[in-house]
């Protein structure tokens, strides 16, 4: 790191210069797995785990999203506590042969949030209540 600058709430800044050296170590990736407590007609999870950096969530939906009517960006993680993380990062594939969409997003969560238990709340269908799998 060569400067650092920081902005107060009035927008001045202050930047600091120096040479600051970082020892980067191979960390060890935390993972939490959670699994389906209820079943939600047309929506199936694949798997939903959260790391250090983010949630990863992948579900089949029934019926292809031909048209991309399908609103990812408006899928959500709901913690207990009714804060919500939307979708950051989307990957759609079209399973033709038989006849589904299988939907993998990234959600700006992490294992730091500490939740036992969360719902996904996809538009069009019920809320998936997701826990902890031990």
């Amino acid at each position: 790191v060569e400067a650092i600058h920081l902005i107060d709430n009035k927008g001045n800044v202050t930047s600091i210069n120096g040479e600051w050296v970082f020892n980067l170590k191979d960390t060890n990736t935390m993972q939490q797995k959670y699994v389906a407590e209820n079943t939600v007609s047309g929506l199936t999870l694949q798997q939903a785990i959260v790391t250090n950096g983010s949630m990863q969530v992948s579900y089949i939906i029934d019926g292809l999203d031909e048209d991309n009517s399908h609103p990812l960006f408006e899928t959500s993680i709901v913690t207990s506590e009714g804060e919500s993380f939307f979708v950051k990062n989307a990957h759609v594939e079209r399973l033709e042969t038989e006849q589904q969409t299988v939907i993998n997003l990234v959600f700006p969560y992490s294992v730091w949030n500490e939740q036992p238990s969360l719902s996904l709340k996809v538009p069009g269908y019920k809320e998936l209540k997701l826990v902890k799998k031990e």
